[in-house]
C-alpha cells in the first residue's frame, strides 16, 4: 500500500469519526432538551423559613413535583435556568401522569408566542404573608423565566394573546385554580 492510499484511508476514517461524533452530539442535545423544564408552577414563601415548592413540566411531557425548603436554596434565582432545571428534576418526584401528546404539541407551539409583557392586576384582597404563587415558562435562550401568572403581594398577568390558551391547557396538569387563572376571563 502506498502513502497516497494510506492518507486517503486515514482521511476517510477521520471524516467518519467526525460524522459519528456530530450525530451523537446532536442526538444527546435533542435528548437533553426534552428533559429540561419548560414550565413551572410554584410557590415561594419566607413566612416560616424559606420554602420553594411546585410542579414542573418537561419537554418530553414528564411532570415532576418538587419542594426545596433548605435555606441554601434562597439564592436559587442566581442559577442559570439549566442549573435550576437540573436541581429541580434531581430533587423532585416524577409523577406517573404525563402531559398528553396533543397538549404537549399545543404547549410547545404556544411557548414562543409568549413574551415578557405584564400588567398588574387589581384585586379586592391581596395576600402579602403567604408568599408568591406563579406560573412561568422557561426561555433558555434568554436565560429568563417568563411569568404567565403571579399572585401574592404583586398580582401579575401576562399580556400575550396566547397566555389564556396555554394556561387553560396547563390548568389540568398543574392544578391551577380556575378562579385564579380566569378572574375576569383574560383576553
Amino acid at each position: 500500500m502506498n502513502n497516497k492510499n494510506l492518507v486517503l484511508i486515514l482521511v476517510l476514517i477521520a471524516i467518519a469519526a467526525i460524522s459519528i461524533v456530530a450525530i451523537l452530539l446532536t442526538y444527546n442535545q435533542k435528548k437533553n432538551s426534552q428533559n429540561k423544564v419548560i414550565i413551572e408552577s410554584s410557590q415561594v414563601s419566607n413566612a416560616y423559613g424559606f420554602a420553594y415548592a411546585g410542579t414542573v413540566i418537561c419537554g418530553d411531557g414528564s411532570i415532576y413535583d418538587f419542594e426545596l425548603t433548605d435555606s441554601k436554596y434562597e439564592n436559587i434565582d442566581k442559577l442559570t435556568l439549566t442549573q435550576r432545571s437540573i436541581l429541580i428534576l434531581e430533587s423532585g418526584t416524577k409523577r406517573e401522569e404525563t402531559v398528553e401528546e396533543q397538549d404537549l404539541k399545543k404547549i410547545k407551539k404556544l411557548l414562543p408566542k409568549i413574551k415578557a409583557d405584564y400588567k398588574e392586576r387589581n384585586a379586592e384582597m391581596q395576600i402579602f404573608n403567604f408568599g408568591t404563587e406563579s406560573v412561568h415558562i422557561y426561555n433558555y435562550k434568554k436565560n429568563e423565566k417568563v411569568i404567565l401568572l403571579q399572585t401574592g403581594a404583586v398580582l401579575l398577568d401576562n399580556n400575550s394573546k396566547k397566555t389564556a390558551e396555554i394556561l387553560e391547557i396547563l390548568g389540568e396538569y398543574l392544578r391551577i385554580p380556575e378562579d385564579i387563572v380566569f378572574p375576569d376571563k383574560i383576553n
